[in-house]
C-alpha cells in the first residue's frame, strides 16, 4: 500500500484577522442597490437602525457616495447601508462569511439585527463569519454602518491626491466554504530550478484529531499533481496549518511582459472521497528584484511608467482632470 506524502513544512497558529481573497465556486454578489442614509446627527446607533431599518435614498455599491450625490460632495461622518438577501439552501451547514473588499475608513456591520463585526482601514479587504446569524428560508438583512472622521490628518490617503473614496467602495460578496477551508494560498516560484514552493494555510474550527489529504493541481504550459497527507490536531478553538510544498513542473513558460503566460493552481481539502472545501489562483512563473539602479523581471532590467486613475466609476469622477 503506497503511502501519501507529506507537506515539506507543516506548522499550527493560531488564526489571524486577515482575509486573502480566493477564487472559490460558492459566492454570491451583494452588489446592487443598497438603502442608504447620512446621519450627520450620529443618532442612528441610539435609534437601532439596524435594527429599525434604514430609509432615506438608494445607493450603489460599491461605490463612494461623493462621488454619486451633490448635497453629499463634502460631507464627513457616519453612513448607513441596508439590504436583505436570501441564502441558498444547499449552503447550509457552510462556513458563511460576507466579504467586504473595502469599506473607508471605520465600518460596523450587523446582520438580522446582530452586530457581527466592526473593522477599520479602507483599503484592506475582511470577511465576517455569519454563520449563526443566518436564517434559511427567508430574507436575511445587513446593515453597515461607515464612517470616514472629518479630521483625515492620521488616515492613509492614496497617491492620486483624489482623498478617500467613503463607504462600501469596493465588492461585497457572501461567500460558502467548508468549516475546514483553505484561507490563504500563493506560490514562491525558482525560474532557474523550474520549480515553486506552494503556500497553503487550512483553517479549522475546534474539533478531535483529523486525518485529511490536500490535494495540489497545477494546469498550465507545466502541469503538476500532488497529494499531501494533513493532520490537524485535536484542538479546543480555531486552528491554522501552514503549509509549504514544493513543486516541480515538467515544463516552464515565464511570465513576461509582452507574453504573460499564466498557470492555475487548485488546491482541495478532502476526507477520504468528500471533498470538503476548494480554492484556486491564477499565477505567473517570474521573479522580480534590484540589480543596482535596475529593476529586473526575470533577470531582465525592465522600465516602468504610466498613470494610475484608481476612480472605479469614471463617467462621476468629479476630480479627475477635464485634459485627461
Amino acid at each position: 500500500m503506497q503511502t501519501t506524502p507529506t507537506a515539506d513544512s507543516v506548522q499550527y497558529q493560531a488564526p489571524h484577522p486577515f482575509y486573502v481573497p480566493l477564487e472559490r465556486e460558492g459566492v454570491e454578489s451583494l452588489a446592487g442597490e443598497w438603502r442608504f442614509r447620512p446621519d450627520p446627527k450620529d443618532i442612528g446607533g441610539e435609534r437601532e437602525w439596524f435594527r429599525s431599518g434604514v430609509r432615506d435614498r438608494v445607493c450603489p455599491v460599491p461605490s463612494a457616495w461623493q462621488f454619486l450625490f451633490d448635497d453629499l460632495r463634502d460631507y464627513r461622518g457616519p453612513v448607513w447601508y441596508e439590504r436583505d438577501f436570501a441564502v441558498a439552501p444547499a449552503w447550509a451547514g457552510k462556513r458563511l462569511a460576507v466579504v467586504f473588499c473595502g469599506v473607508d475608513h471605520y465600518a460596523a456591520v450587523w446582520v438580522n439585527g446582530q452586530l457581527a463585526a466592526a473593522h477599520e482601514g479602507g483599503y484592506l479587504p475582511f470577511a465576517v463569519d455569519v454563520s449563526a446569524l443566518l436564517a434559511f428560508g427567508r430574507p436575511n438583512r445587513i446593515t453597515v454602518r461607515a464612517t470616514v472622521p472629518e479630521d483625515q490628518l492620521e488616515l492613509p490617503g492614496d497617491e492620486t491626491g483624489q482623498g478617500h473614496r467613503p463607504g462600501i467602495w469596493r465588492p461585497v460578496w457572501l461567500e460558502a466554504t467548508g468549516p475546514t477551508h483553505v484561507s490563504d494560498l500563493y506560490t514562491v516560484p525558482d525560474i532557474a530550478a523550474a520549480t515553486l514552493t506552494v503556500h497553503v494555510e487550512v483553517s479549522a474550527p475546534a474539533q478531535t484529531a483529523r486525518e485529511l489529504t490536500l490535494a495540489l493541481r497545477i494546469d498550465g504550459p507545466g502541469t503538476a499533481a500532488v497529494d499531501l497527507a494533513l493532520s490537524l490536531p485535536a484542538s479546543d478553538g480555531p486552528i491554522v496549518a501552514a503549509i509549504a510544498h514544493h513543486v516541480g513542473l515538467d515544463e516552464v513558460a515565464l511570465w513576461m511582459l509582452a507574453d504573460p503566460r499564466l498557470y492555475r493552481l487548485t488546491v482541495e481539502i478532502l476526507d477520504g472521497d468528500c471533498v470538503l472545501d476548494a480554492a484556486a489562483i491564477d499565477f505567473g512563473m517570474r521573479e522580480i528584484d534590484i540589480d543596482g539602479p535596475y529593476l529586473r523581471l526575470n533577470g531582465e532590467p525592465f522600465y516602468l511608467m504610466g498613470a494610475m486613475d484608481a476612480q472605479d466609476i469614471p463617467d462621476k469622477n468629479i476630480y479627475k482632470s477635464p485634459y485627461s
